[in-house]
């Protein structure tokens, strides 16, 4: 099954720096290759992805912060191998990732700027708080929008596979998806996210098609169907 080439913006939002990368990095590729504008919206500041629960407050704080700023340099670089040059960060503290009026506004104010006709963020059953945070900090922030947005959401998989019903090919842009992933050497180091990613992306195209190569995996759905989905699943309106 394939995604939509040719269309308009395409709007990739990631909890964390690597998340976008992790989830569909094989397809942002897929998309500059046909030279469709892809923006990347980097919620949190992934400071918290280090690892760093022993050490003491103080030095906590500073750890956290040079992990901040190395992994927005490890987003930069990672973007720049898939062809992304439009990049924001919200900069909202990793592990805090909640709906506020604050963190609608700076959604919001992008959701305006781009009007994508498509959007990535990862699935509502993604094991990670700050995933189903981001899923819901974007709900608000489209609802409010005046015209509506009329986007199709397509869920994407980090932690936990997806009941999909689109698998995309990205064997063409695989080798530039494992380039960008090795960018982020701070998350690497503790977890091996480019092996399993590979696997589970190997696994996706040999189950799919049947044939050597990688494939990533998505549920989507128009924003509507996407919202109900979302009020369905977690009885939050």
């Amino acid at each position: 099954m394939s995604v939509m080439w040719g269309v308009g913006p395409v709007l990739v939002v990631a909890p964390h720096p690597d998340d976008e990368t992790i989830g569909c990095g094989g397809v942002i590729r897929l998309y500059t290759l046909s030279t469709t504008p892809v923006t990347i919206v980097f919620v949190s500041d992934g400071r918290k992805g280090g690892g760093l629960g022993e050490l003491a407050r103080k030095e906590k704080t500073l750890a956290e912060e040079q992990l901040a700023a190395t992994r927005r340099q490890e987003a930069q670089r990672a973007a720049g191998v898939l062809g992304v040059s439009d990049l924001v960060f919200l900069d909202l503290r990793d592990g805090e990732v909640q709906v506020s009026q604050e963190n609608v506004r700076l959604l919001r104010e992008q959701l305006s700027r781009l009007r994508p006709d498509v959007v990535f963020l990862p699935f509502l059953v993604d094991q990670h708080p700050d995933h189903l945070g981001t899923n819901a900090l974007f709900l608000e922030a489209v609802a409010g929008m005046t015209p509506q947005l009329t986007a199709e959401c397509w869920g994407y998989e980090v932690w936990t596979p997806v009941y999909a019903n689109r698998i995309v090919d990205i064997t063409r842009g695989a080798d530039a998806k494992w380039e960008a992933l090795r960018q982020y050497e701070s998350q690497n180091g503790r977890l091996d996210y480019l092996t399993s990613t590979q696997g589970l992306n190997a696994f996706r195209q040999r189950s799919a098609y049947k044939a050597a190569g990688f494939a990533e995996a998505f549920f989507a759905a128009s924003l509507s169907d996407y919202r109900d989905l979302y009020i369905q699943m977690t009885g939050h309106r």
